[in-house]
């Protein structure tokens, strides 16, 4: 009765569940933006991925400027299984057997706390409403073979939001395995039980945010307000609690091809979309805090977000500089932003 109860409310294009009263749902608003200038149409879109899909093992490589350029206009939604895969280099880490291998075995204690999740991850999506669906039963079945697969990871709130997605986009088994790929690359010791790279990330974007915002990163330093506690929920489930959907899409097609990196541009570009809000309306730590955990979604517009992230200068190699320097740090979770102060 519940299933069939579902299935008859009206969804929108991405499969959320539309509320009562809604002219239009906000995870699909648009409006226009000079980001669409130049953008390839959809159709062109698809066929220069398959063109490069086709050959991927021999050239990708070669056209990486022309890849990022791509997934920075958007992945089309009909092969973005397919460019995630790619892109994000799962084949590097598939292995014949070893999913079904993890399904044969049980780790009662893990899988117990997996079972308190499933029904919160994305609740409001057709996929996952039903308790006894098949979405629950996939996303089950993906977080347990996880934490079989990586023992010394086991589980942590936030991945069921990361699977959650994949499995919208592809069947289990390529879930798991795109899981599996992420949470060895772009995720790192992220969801490990003392959530170290995050703890790193934050002092990290702190030190960007000093850089980059610097009026903000004062106004947030008086009111002892630490990136550790707003950045845990945009980037333990990589923006998908945070943003509209079709902003976080187009996260994640960057995210694939590019790493860590885009996830920082994002957490900067809203700040600075939200720089008078936050100078002018949030007096205290609570306003603050509330914005940025509750950001208005005509604020994070998809083609808005990310032209503004990508005005946001930043290279891997200098993250990848102060992760290093931050991991020397006795209390990384304090945050550094004296990390890019020159010497004098």
């Amino acid at each position: 009765m519940a299933e069939s109860a579902a299935v008859s409310r009206p969804v929108d294009e991405y499969g959320f569940f539309i509320k009562e009263g809604n002219a239009a749902n906000p995870s699909i608003h648009r409006r226009k933006s000079s980001f669409n200038r130049g953008k390839m149409n959809v159709p062109a879109k698809e066929s220069a991925w398959l063109a490069m899909l086709a050959k991927w093992e021999k050239g990708h490589k070669k056209k990486e400027k022309k890849i990022k350029k791509l997934a920075r206009q958007g992945v089309p939604e009909s092969i973005r299984a397919q460019v995630w895969s790619a892109t994000a280099g799962v084949d590097r880490f598939r292995k014949p057997g070893v999913w079904e291998a993890c399904l044969e075995k049980t780790d009662e204690t893990i899988f117990e706390v997996i079972e308190r999740d499933i029904g919160r991850c994305f609740p409001e999506h057709q996929m996952f409403a039903d308790p006894q669906g098949a979405g629950q039963e996939n996303l089950r079945r993906v977080l347990r073979a996880f934490a079989v697969y990586k023992p010394e990871v086991g589980y942590c709130q936030g991945m069921g939001m990361i699977a959650g997605m994949m499995l919208m986009h592809m069947p289990a088994e390529d879930a798991f395995w795109l899981l599996v790929t992420t949470l060895e690359t772009t995720f790192k010791d992220t969801y490990t039980p003392e959530l170290l790279q995050l703890r790193r990330d934050a002092a990290v974007f702190e030190a960007l945010l000093d850089k980059k915002l610097r009026p903000v990163a004062r106004h947030m330093a008086k009111q002892d307000v630490t990136p550790l506690m707003y950045i845990t929920q945009w980037f333990m489930t990589a923006f998908t609690t945070t943003a509209p959907w079709e902003t976080t899409l187009r996260i994640w097609d960057m995210m694939f091809c590019e790493g860590i990196k885009p996830l920082f541009r994002a957490g900067l570009a809203i700040i600075k979309i939200n720089k008078e809000q936050l100078l002018k309306e949030c007096p205290t730590n609570a306003e603050t805090i509330d914005l940025l955990l509750h950001v208005p979604r005509a604020n994070l517009q998809a083609d808005d977000l990310v032209a503004e992230s990508l005005n946001i200068k930043i290279k891997t190699k200098d993250i990848n500089k102060l992760r290093a320097r931050v991991a020397a740090l006795d209390t990384p979770d304090k945050g550094a932003p004296t990390l890019l102060k020159k010497r004098r």
